[in-house]
């Protein structure tokens, strides 16, 4: 019986340690970024609000209209940006510190060809950079008065639309 409990117990232990190792393997790059202290909080909401309106931009260029995803995606993204707007004069800090490095943006020729593969491509990479803003501003420790939460919130709706668009494209 004390055997059997020992196989098990060892069988248990290498069981914890493969699903440690697939789990820190599945992990994204983008973890990297490190949870923002108060000091830098107001950069990272600078930061991701410039990102967002980098994305915005790529997104009103493209003339495709994925069955309105698209143009949805657009307006969840301003009310995110309304909402990290809103969150800096909330707090009115002002630490300029460096924004973080990270942000991709497909090459501009990829941008303004607007075939239907370049399409696809500008809101999948859209999509990348969202979900890279989305990462940094889930490990800000600052709550902004419910503004970073609601950000939070649109650029998940945002980033919904744009996975609609996707699926809508590839079904016509």
């Amino acid at each position: 019986m004390i055997r059997h409990m020992r196989i098990l117990s060892a069988l248990g232990g290498i069981l914890v340690a493969l699903a440690s190792s697939v789990h820190a393997q599945a992990a994204p790059s983008i973890l990297r970024v490190i949870a923002v202290t108060d000091r830098r909080s107001d950069s990272n909401l600078r930061w991701a609000r410039e990102r967002v309106e980098n994305n915005i931009d790529m997104l009103q260029q493209d003339r495709h209209d994925y069955d309105g995803h698209r143009v949805r995606a657009i307006a969840l993204f301003e009310q995110a940006r309304q909402q990290l707007n809103l969150g800096l004069a909330y707090d009115n800090g002002r630490e300029d510190v460096a924004p973080p490095p990270g942000f991709y943006r497909p090459a501009e020729a990829t941008v303004t060809e607007r075939g239907e593969r370049s399409s696809d491509a500008n809101l999948a990479a859209v999509r990348r950079n969202i979900e890279g803003v989305m990462d940094v501003l889930q490990r800000d420790n600052h709550d902004y008065g419910g503004h970073r939460v609601t950000a939070l919130r649109l650029l998940d709706e945002g980033r919904d639309q744009l996975n609609a668009a996707l699926a809508w494209d590839s079904r016509h």
